[in-house]
């Protein structure tokens, strides 16, 4: 029933999809039951939906910062819906900042050879 993704293989990933090569459907996500052990469903782009073994299915989007791989939680489904979650994908590939930087970069002050504050 389940066919291995084209990015990568089930062991390398750890994500499955219902057919190799399409994108996951509101219909195909309603209809997830969940399993003995948590997996993962791709959407492709990163986007994929964890279905937990307590019947949770939670949206995340693998992306890659400065060379280190990241996850980021967009929500619970069905609070965020499946096109919710690719804006949400979508927006973040096309941004510069990575959504958890919290602070300002801190640069050093004018004229300074010490970092401010320290």
């Amino acid at each position: 029933m389940f066919a291995y993704s084209r990015r990568g293989s089930a062991a390398s990933t750890g994500a499955f999809r219902a057919e190799a090569g399409k994108a996951l459907t509101d219909t195909a996500v309603r209809a997830v039951k969940p399993k003995d052990r948590d997996y993962k469903l791709a959407d492709g782009g990163g986007l994929y939906l964890l279905v937990t073994s307590a019947g949770e299915k939670l949206w995340w989007l693998k992306c890659r910062m400065h060379g280190v791989e990241r996850k980021l939680a967009l929500g619970k489904y069905p609070d965020v819906t499946l096109s919710a979650a690719r804006d949400a994908a979508r927006k973040h590939r096309h941004s510069r900042d990575h959504p958890r930087r919290r602070h300002p970069r801190i640069t050093p002050g004018a004229g300074s050879s010490r970092w401010p504050g320290w």
